[in-house]
Order: structure tokens, then C-alpha cells, then sequence
């Protein structure tokens, strides 16, 4: 699976769930237009991050961040 939902082991759930610190989602792709700093369109898997690798990863809630929402946001 393109699936990217570590589980935290505060609680040992997907993200992070159980203690609301995020969820497993789909990944929203942007509709921005591509800009000039992506000469190699088609070629160069930044241009697509993340959907090239993963269609679902966490999304960290509130003050949390990080792979498996187990930090804390900058300065909280």
C-alpha cells in the first residue's frame, strides 16, 4: 500500500487517534500550476510529492506534528 500511518506508541494507534493527536487520511493533491522552478516535469518526483510515494499519511491535529503526529508544533 502507498500508505504512510506509523503508529504512536503513546497509545499505540495510527497517528496518534486515540489520543487525538491526528488521523490517517488521503492526501489532497494541490491543483497550483507547476512553476518555472520545475524545469523536468514528468521526471522529478518533487514536483508530485507526496502522492508519487503515498496516497494516505498522517494529519497531525491541533499542536502536534511529525511523521506519527508524536511532536510538538514549533514553540509549543
Amino acid at each position: 500500500s502507498k500508505e504512510c500511518c506509523p503508529i504512536w506508541p503513546g497509545d499505540n494507534s495510527s497517528c496518534g487517534e486515540v489520543s487525538g493527536r491526528g488521523v490517517c487520511q488521503d492526501v489532497i493533491p494541490s491543483n497550483s500550476p507547476v512553476g518555472a522552478q520545475f524545469p523536468f516535469s514528468g521526471i522529478d518526483d518533487r514536483e508530485n510529492w507526496p502522492i508519487v510515494f503515498y496516497n494516505r499519511t498522517c494529519q497531525c491535529q491541533g499542536n502536534f506534528t511529525g511523521y506519527n503526529c508524536g511532536e510538538c508544533r514549533f514553540e509549543y
